[in-house]
């Protein structure tokens, strides 16, 4: 129940007149402002609460404090509101030329909520537009790097200095790409934080790139102290899965009988089905790597179901049954151009090479 009226320009903007709102329920008073009744439910329950919410096409910034007594129980709620109306207005505007930065923009409160996505990162994320604080953004982090950005974000709030943080975001398609966040605090008079402005810039290509040319070094590192072929290929494979997420890599060498090819490396492939590839016999129709061995040129299988160089029944079911739906084989060949086995990349969804 109101003990005391608005001031001034209050009274005009929600047009009631001097000692009307009095002894009145603020529950009983703008309906068409939700967010002002569940907010005031959060102040009586002894919450201080800061949020903005609309009212007659005007913008507002409220603040609700409890006033406790002794007893921790709440014995008033004091409001003060500010019209941001022309500044939401500003913002709005920003916005539009936001958007056409190639970066994805954001603000956040500073407990992290979710104040402004810009179109970019909500094409992303697949959020909506005006779900943007209802949106998680910490467990759109990948599991690995979460607690060292949030790490470094928080050391950024105790000291109130910009942060920089690379880490790896989901996006829509459930699918994790490196992104290079940058975050700038704003301070009010007092010098506390009150918001955060930043950008995501992905740096996915930058950081494949870094990883491959690691995998090359230490590819070039075991071949100089003479690594067994074995242990090389297979960190080849791993290099390449890593560049490349959703590969299964592999190597096959010819055996010395000439007919059938020998798995040398393929450590994300189930064993179950590295047996299956082995029995198989080098041939016009035998999957993609046994058609790679006996052409000698590359064969590229967009859909193991259908594809008519894998119609040997028990070699396609037992791809299947461990989810391989698109194989692409490349043969490796001597100086002399003879075979000596091919080189594999599994995908667990039909796919051609773009």
């Amino acid at each position: 129940v109101c003990s005391s009226d608005l001031e001034g320009k209050g009274l005009d903007t929600f047009g009631v007149k001097p000692g009307e709102l009095v002894g009145r329920s603020i529950f009983d008073l703008y309906h068409d402002s939700p967010d002002l009744h569940a907010n005031a439910r959060r102040a009586l329950a002894g919450e201080s609460v800061t949020f903005v919410t609309e009212a007659k096409k005007q913008f507002y910034e409220i603040h609700l404090i409890p006033l406790l007594n002794k007893s921790g129980e709440v014995v008033s709620v004091t409001g003060v509101t500010y019209n941001i109306t022309d500044r939401k207005r500003t913002e709005k505007e920003l916005r539009l030329v936001i958007d056409t930065i190639p970066a994805m923009s954001w603000s956040t409160l500073p407990d992290g909520a979710n104040d402004y996505c810009s179109k970019g990162w909500l094409e992303y994320t697949g959020m909506k537009p005006g779900t943007e604080f209802e949106y998680g953004w910490v467990d759109a982090f990948h599991p690995d790097d979460r607690a060292a950005h949030m790490a470094r974000w928080r050391a950024a709030t105790d000291t109130g200095e910009p942060f920089e943080s690379e880490a790896r975001i989901r996006g829509v398609d459930g699918v994790y790409r490196w992104f290079l966040t940058k975050g700038v605090p704003l301070r009010d008079e007092s010098g506390n934080i009150v918001r955060w402005y930043g950008t995501n810039i992905d740096i996915d290509q930058r950081k494949r790139a870094e990883s491959f040319l690691a995998g090359e070094k230490r590819l070039l590192e075991m071949i100089a102290t003479g690594a067994e072929l074995k242990e090389i290929l297979n960190v080849l494979c791993l290099s390449v899965e890593e560049y490349r997420k959703g590969t299964l890599a592999s190597v096959l060498l010819v055996n010395s009988d000439g007919v059938h090819l020998d798995s040398v490396a393929g450590p994300s492939l189930p064993r179950e089905w590295i047996q299956q590839m082995e029995k198989l016999p080098i041939g016009p129709c035998a999957g993609s790597c046994g058609t790679a061995a006996y052409r000698g040129s590359a064969v590229i299988v967009p859909d193991i179901a259908t594809d008519p160089l894998w119609e040997v029944p028990e070699h396609r079911a037992s791809a299947l049954r461990h989810d391989l739906r698109a194989s692409w084989s490349n043969p490796i060949l001597s100086s002399e151009g003879n075979v000596l086995g091919t080189f594999c990349m599994y995908y667990r969804e039909p796919r051609s090479p773009d």
